[in-house]
C-alpha cells in the first residue's frame, strides 16, 4: 500500500431524526465490512458522507450510541476494527468509484448483496 493513502477507512452516516446510523469500514485484513443492524430495518439507506450521497447496505443501521462507541474505539485503537458491534462483509459495485474524493476504490457507493455477518473476535 502506498504511504500516500491510508489503508483503513471508516465511513459514518447518522440520522439525528431517528437516532440511528451506519458504519462502513475498509481494511486490508477484512476488505469492506458494514455494521450489522436489526434484521428488517430500513433498506436503501443513504447518508451524506464527505459531500456525496453514499448508500449503505440494507440492515446496517444501529443505534447512534453504538455508532459513537465504535468510532471512539476505532480512533483510540489507531484504526483497529471496533469489536463493540457486529460487522458484515459487502461488495462494492464498479459504478461510482470515480466519485471518491480520496481517489480510493473503497468508497462505499451502490453497495451490492450482503453475505452473512462478520464478527470481529474480542
Amino acid at each position: 500500500m502506498s504511504e500516500e493513502f491510508p489503508d483503513h477507512g471508516l465511513y459514518v452516516g447518522v440520522s439525528r431524526d431517528i437516532n440511528v446510523g451506519a458504519l462502513a469500514l475498509t481494511a486490508p485484513e477484512v476488505g469492506h465490512i458494514a455494521s450489522v443492524g436489526a434484521p428488517g430495518s430500513r433498506s436503501g439507506v443513504a447518508y451524506h458522507v464527505a459531500g456525496h450521497w453514499t448508500e449503505f447496505p440494507d440492515d446496517s443501521e444501529i443505534p447512534v450510541v453504538l455508532v459513537r462507541e465504535a468510532v471512539k474505539e476505532f480512533l483510540h485503537s489507531g484504526g483497529s476494527i471496533p469489536t463493540c458491534i457486529e460487522w458484515k462483509p459487502f461488495e462494492i459495485a464498479d459504478e461510482g468509484v470515480e466519485d471518491d474524493p480520496w481517489g480510493s476504490p473503497s468508497w462505499p457507493v451502490n453497495l451490492g448483496a450482503m453475505p452473512k455477518p462478520y464478527r470481529q473476535r474480542r
